[in-house]
């Protein structure tokens, strides 16, 4: 908490027309500054300000990655099935069945790790490259 000389007690007011305001408030936005008066406060002082920098490559990289997990998320879900009704089913040709399903997802996994990893050393390489 300030002190009560460290307080704030003198106040500026400054007229801006709604383009010039929109335009600090959207430098604003982009900053780690909770409230537009500490953005402000510390444009006119000349402090540092932090500003959040969007890395548009690892954006679209992480769009992909959530996008494979949730592929993957379902062949698991679908192999888990698969396997504990494998369990429970006694029958030969229903069992034959069942292994082959289970093996089609086997590769259906393999198939999407490999592109997991084909993207991530694509990613890498870009990413090394700057």
């Amino acid at each position: 908490m300030e002190k009560d000389d460290e307080k704030r007690t003198r106040q500026l007011r400054i007229q801006l027309k709604p383009k010039e305001y929109n335009q600090i408030n959207e430098q604003f936005k982009k900053t780690t500054c909770q409230h537009l008066s500490d953005y402000t406060r510390k444009i006119l002082l000349n402090k540092k300000i932090t500003i959040y920098h969007r890395n548009q490559s690892l954006d679209e990289f992480m769009e992909e990655m959530i996008l494979l997990r949730k592929e993957l998320n379902a062949i698991g879900i679908n192999l888990n099935q698969l396997m504990k009704r494998q369990t429970l089913v006694r029958v030969e040709t229903e069992n034959k069945f069942q292994t082959e399903l289970v093996q089609l997802l086997q590769r259906s996994l393999l198939v999407k790790t490999e592109e997991i990893k084909t993207r991530i050393n694509q990613f890498a390489d870009q990413w090394f490259q700057k």
